[in-house]
């Protein structure tokens, strides 16, 4: 076995464990687009990962780990000061200076390059999902102005949150740490494995890969002409997702009960989308089986 046959076996092993996670059934329905889908979500972690350890080799450098020292002799910075700090609003929370919030642009370009056409091709996917449930085709392909553009939105929507939440998992590291005593070293040690965290990165792609899916197949419907849209859940809901599956087809430009204008409704979501040209009360209303559903989960 050569390495080209090395590496399209390792791909479909891949993709057998990811298809067998909690996705909602509709994206089962197509299986080519369904294993394109799942190969996007495996190169985004990949590209997600290979960020967050690079980070987790800079991160040190943007520490004051002089301020560190005097803070951690000092023992006058305690959590419950910090929070208060924090819930004060006071922008320095503490006498220890993170240089990652002054540079916040630039880590979200460097992420940004890296996971931008994981982002093209989910929402391209995203859009062929569209044009199999519609029937109309658009000639769609990650080549597409408003598919590029449905990927940018996405995008706009992602990166500010994702570089956002680790700004605040470098804080609290640091906070734990300070309140745990650790030297330098172990302190430092901590945060390196708090950003090069493959369970985060995991995490981002799977939540991502199907934002980025949804914000094309929502795209698509208006290039199309949709009138109503429906959220169809995955086997192991939650019951927001439920409520939203609840609604039926509703208004193609109406939010759904959460709030959403589509997928995902959380992290780790797989739920899925359809849309359609027929108006909502034209489209068949929730069975009884997922109404009873939603009122066991909410027990």
């Amino acid at each position: 076995m050569d390495l080209k046959e090395l590496k399209e076996l390792r791909r479909e092993c891949d993709h057998v464990i990811r298809a067998a996670e909690d996705w909602s059934p509709e994206f089962r329905k197509q299986r080519k687009l369904f294993k394109e889908l799942t190969g996007i979500e495996s190169s985004m972690q990949s590209n997600a990962e290979a960020y967050f350890k690079d980070l987790a080799g800079r991160v040190g450098k943007m520490v004051d780990w002089h301020g560190y020292a005097h803070e951690l002799a000092d023992k006058t910075v305690t959590v419950d000061a910090i929070d208060a700090a924090r819930i004060a609003g006071a922008e320095k929370k503490y006498a220890v200076n993170i240089s990652f919030g002054d540079n916040m642009v630039k880590e979200q370009t460097a992420l940004t390059i890296l996971i931008t056409q994981d982002i093209i091709d989910a929402a391209a996917v995203g859009a062929q999902y569209g044009q199999v449930q519609v029937g109309i085709d658009l000639g769609v392909s990650n080549a597409v102005e408003w598919i590029q553009k449905a990927a940018i939105g996405s995008i706009g929507k992602q990166i500010p949150g994702i570089t956002e939440t680790t700004r605040n998992r470098i804080e609290q590291s640091i906070q734990t740490s300070l309140s745990t005593g650790e030297g330098i070293n172990k302190a430092a040690e901590r945060l390196r494995s708090v950003i090069e965290d493959p369970a985060r990165a995991q995490t981002i792609a799977q939540t991502e890969t199907v934002r980025a899916w949804g914000d094309g197949l929502i795209a698509y419907g208006k290039q199309a002409g949709a009138k109503s849209k429906k959220w169809n859940t995955s086997y192991e809901p939650c019951a927001a997702c439920l409520a939203n599956d609840l609604q039926g087809w509703i208004p193609f430009d109406e939010a759904f009960e959460s709030g959403d204008d589509g997928t995902p409704q959380h992290p780790r979501c797989r739920c899925s989308l359809q849309v359609s040209l027929l108006a909502p009360e034209s489209n068949p209303a929730p069975s009884a089986e997922k109404v009873a559903k939603l009122e066991k989960v909410k027990k």
